[in-house]
């Protein structure tokens, strides 16, 4: 068995790639392939431009594909402070929501507009 990684950026060029050596592994045995990958100058995920890459992980038989698995995903970082707030790539981004919770007794979980921005006194 042998398992490759490719990372490929949104226009589908490969941007890097990692390979495991050729292992035998018997049958009914439990095998775990660590690999790492690294993207140098990454484009990073944000609101404004959700960049996005692919990892494309395949699994080898005898020099034979024989699974294939993609994986999308986006390169960002983030950090909370409770001072300042959340940070998204090192930029001040205000979280806008509200916490609704389903605790509206007698109507069910399935809630008009009104009562859950209103309540029940309308």
């Amino acid at each position: 068995m042998r398992v490759s990684s490719t990372v490929l950026d949104s226009a589908g060029a490969v941007v890097s790639t990692t390979r495991s050596p050729e292992t035998l592994i018997d049958a009914g045995v439990e095998h775990r392939f660590n690999q790492r990958a690294s993207v140098t100058q990454p484009k990073l995920w944000s609101i404004e431009r959700p960049n996005m890459y692919r990892l494309v992980t395949v699994v080898e038989s005898n020099g034979v594909e024989v699974d294939r698995y993609e994986t999308p995903f986006g390169i960002r970082t983030f950090r909370f402070d409770s001072e300042e707030g959340f940070f998204l790539n090192g930029k001040p981004v205000k979280i806008k929501g509200t916490c609704n919770h389903q605790d509206h007794a007698g109507v069910g979980a399935a809630l008009p507009d009104r009562i859950s921005t209103t309540g029940l006194s309308d």
